[in-house]
């Protein structure tokens, strides 16, 4: 993704559709523990929507690697939209609470890339197929989303 954390820390900065200013999380922050490479996202950032039960967050990975042309560093991002707190049961017992998603997936990625393209950060966009169409997925918490399963490959300035 270009200039590495400093880059994609930017995009993330300005305020967004909220107005409210975004807030950067550290890896001991309440995000739920999300795995890409046999370890926790290098960092997470979030807007916050009003409410602790609202917000637009994204994790990113660095993968450690860069691209062969362009020796520019390669990362891996996944973002979501917090729309509710719900209570988690296990075998009909309380264990903890997370938060709900919003089921349209696509509209937060493409909400990440909008940001970073109104901030001028963004020199390409390339959508690739990705892991394909879902159309009734389930996240561990319970929720349901959809999504085109596309991926936007983000190449910044």
């Amino acid at each position: 993704m270009g200039r590495g954390r400093s880059a994609v820390h930017e995009a993330r900065r300005s305020p967004g559709r909220s107005g409210a200013p975004p807030r950067v999380i550290s890896q001991g922050s309440p995000v739920s523990k999300q795995y890409l490479f046999g370890r926790l996202e290098d960092f997470a950032v979030e807007h916050q929507l009003g409410w602790v039960g609202r917000r637009d967050h994204a994790r990113f990975w660095d993968t450690g690697k860069s691209d062969s042309a362009t020796h520019r560093e390669l990362w891996i991002g996944a973002a979501s939209r917090d729309i509710g707190i719900i209570v988690l049961i296990r075998h009909h017992l309380p264990v903890g609470t997370t938060h709900k998603i919003d089921g349209n997936l696509d509209a937060e990625r493409d909400l990440v890339v909008h940001d970073m393209q109104r901030d001028s950060l963004v020199s390409t966009v390339i959508s690739e197929p990705g892991v394909g169409k879902t159309a009734n997925g389930v996240t561990g918490g319970g929720s349901h989303y959809q999504t085109d399963g596309k991926v936007d490959v983000v190449v910044l300035k």
